[in-house]
Protein backbone atom coordinates (compact mmCIF):
# COMPACT_ATOMS: atom_id res chain seq x y z
CA UNK A 1 0.00 0.00 0.00
CA UNK A 2 1.28 3.60 -0.90
CA UNK A 3 1.76 6.07 2.17
CA UNK A 4 0.13 9.74 1.04
CA UNK A 5 1.80 12.17 2.46
CA UNK A 6 -0.33 15.35 3.30
CA UNK A 7 2.24 17.74 4.54
CA UNK A 8 3.06 18.01 0.84
CA UNK A 9 -0.48 18.87 -0.17
CA UNK A 10 -1.37 22.70 -0.31
CA UNK A 11 -4.99 23.94 0.87
CA UNK A 12 -6.53 23.76 -2.24
CA UNK A 13 -5.25 20.36 -3.16
CA UNK A 14 -6.06 19.05 -0.48
CA UNK A 15 -9.86 20.01 -0.43
CA UNK A 16 -9.29 18.81 -3.70
CA UNK A 17 -8.50 15.35 -2.75
CA UNK A 18 -11.03 15.13 -0.06
CA UNK A 19 -13.66 15.32 -2.92
CA UNK A 20 -12.13 13.52 -5.44
CA UNK A 21 -11.89 10.36 -2.51
CA UNK A 22 -15.49 11.16 -1.36
CA UNK A 23 -16.99 10.40 -5.17
CA UNK A 24 -14.45 7.33 -5.37
CA UNK A 25 -16.33 6.02 -1.80
CA UNK A 26 -19.53 6.22 -3.32
CA UNK A 27 -20.73 9.96 -2.46
CA UNK A 28 -23.36 11.82 -4.87
CA UNK A 29 -24.47 15.03 -5.47
CA UNK A 30 -20.94 16.33 -4.37
CA UNK A 31 -20.81 19.62 -5.40
CA UNK A 32 -17.55 21.63 -5.75
CA UNK A 33 -18.25 25.19 -3.85
CA UNK A 34 -15.51 27.62 -4.71
CA UNK A 35 -14.70 30.34 -1.48
CA UNK A 36 -13.68 33.20 -3.58
CA UNK A 37 -12.31 33.93 -7.19
CA UNK A 38 -8.59 33.38 -6.28
CA UNK A 39 -7.18 30.16 -8.44
CA UNK A 40 -5.59 29.34 -5.13
CA UNK A 41 -8.66 29.67 -2.49
CA UNK A 42 -9.44 26.68 -0.53
CA UNK A 43 -13.06 25.60 -0.88
CA UNK A 44 -15.87 23.30 0.96
CA UNK A 45 -17.30 20.02 -0.89
CA UNK A 46 -21.02 20.85 -0.77
CA UNK A 47 -22.39 17.01 0.47
CA UNK A 48 -26.16 17.89 -0.38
Amino acid sequence: MQQLEFDRLDETEFEEFCFELLGELGFVNLDWRKGTALKGSPADPDLR
